[in-house]
């Protein structure tokens, strides 16, 4: 499963130079196994991951992770806070938060902000 894709992940040829992983639910989990791994990885921004280990283990990256507080697998956010990671519950939300237009665009534009300094102003 999760533990097989990491692996493959890590051994893939194209993915020797650092970037920056916009991942969702299965494929977040995978990128953090292989950044725990060696991936190199500049960032990871996830949501909805799910079946993140019961002991949580940071990667060495900045790590930002959206999720929804109707997810089915709720998530201990004073565990992840204890390990140094940035959760963000979205309210009213569930594991599918990514499928609606407000959160795509909220996701954009934290990238652009966060990753390449680009700041844009809302429209409208």
């Amino acid at each position: 499963g999760l533990d097989t894709a990491a692996t493959q992940l890590l051994k893939s040829e194209k993915e020797k130079e650092p970037g920056h992983y916009l991942a969702f639910c299965a494929g977040a989990t995978t990128t953090w196994k292989a950044a725990l791994e060696g991936l190199p990885i500049k960032s990871l921004y996830a949501i909805s991951p799910f079946y993140l280990d019961g002991s949580i283990q940071k990667p060495d990256i900045p790590v930002h992770i959206l999720h929804g507080e109707n997810h089915e697998l709720l998530f201990d956010e004073k565990r992840f806070s204890e390990a140094g990671l940035t959760l963000e519950t979205v309210p009213k939300f569930g594991h599918e938060l990514y499928t609606d237009e407000k959160i795509i665009r909220k996701v954009c534009l934290n990238l652009l902000e966060s990753q390449f300094n680009i700041r844009y102003k809302e429209v409208g």
